[in-house]
């Protein structure tokens, strides 16, 4: 039997189907291995299930972060378009089907997804540049078949 699916895995697993950035619950330490390709953390802000169906409805924050190292100047661009490209994913088109979490844990049916919030720009932190959106999934977990 998998472990239960919690909304930030299947977001997680869901934008590394898409996104060339790196994407994690957590922001690795700046370094080369995400320099080019920018980095997404996802954090989960609320949301519910519906009491009958178990169909999630999750919010989740989506941060974007991206640098050119020995720069003092954070490339802001850069770290908007990781964003775009999802709110350009979701922004009026179906988003639905089967998202593979890692293994020992449950897969998810994304029913839908929407952005609740649109990319803002965080004040630089240190030459790192920040913009930060809402986004909002629907979806269930796949139980196991017996």
């Amino acid at each position: 039997m998998g472990y239960p699916v919690l909304a930030e895995l299947v977001a997680v697993s869901w934008l590394r189907t898409f996104l060339t950035a790196g994407v994690a619950t957590s922001l690795p330490a700046r370094d080369v291995s995400w320099e080019a390709t920018g980095f997404v953390r996802v954090g989960s802000t609320g949301g519910a299930p519906h009491l009958y169906t178990g169909r999630q409805a999750s919010v989740l924050g989506l941060d974007a972060f991206a640098f050119t190292e020995g720069s003092r100047q954070p490339p802001y661009g850069f770290a908007g378009t990781i964003l775009g490209d999802v709110k350009a994913r979701v922004d009026g088109q179906a988003v639905s089907g089967h998202v593979v979490t890692p293994a020992g844990y449950l897969d998810a049916r994304l029913l839908g997804a929407a952005v609740n919030a649109d990319p803002v720009r965080v004040p630089d932190e240190g030459g790192l540049a920040h913009y930060t959106m809402g986004l909002q999934l629907w979806w269930v977990p796949i139980a196991e078949e017996a």
